[in-house]
């Protein structure tokens, strides 16, 4: 395998251990329209729809892709907004659990 092959298990992994830990919201969110809103807007949807706290993990992790753009030539860029999308529905799901919702 070559050095810029992704392991999306890892990533997956990564997600789902992130988010279960963290509080529920108050209601129902659709892990649909998270990750929608993430692939289309990025962290700024995803804090309209969660909030300013989920808003601005998923900012940390924009700069994070940006600052990888550089040396990676762009794929910073493309992986920013299917992190967001990844995250979000990974963020619903975990608090529709948490909430017996699921």
């Amino acid at each position: 395998m070559s050095d810029k092959h992704i392991n999306h298990h890892l990533i997956n992994h990564s997600l789902k251990s992130a988010t279960e830990g963290m509080e529920p919201f108050n209601e129902y969110k659709s892990p649909a329209l998270a990750a929608i809103l993430g692939l289309l807007f990025g962290a700024i949807g995803i804090g309209l729809y969660f909030g300013w706290k989920d808003g601005f993990r998923a900012c940390i992790i924009w700069v994070f892709c940006l600052i990888v753009a550089v040396p990676t030539g762009g794929a910073g860029l493309v992986m920013g907004p299917m992190f967001s999308a990844a995250y979000g529905y990974r963020r619903a799901q975990s608090s529709n659990r948490q909430l017996g919702l699921a």
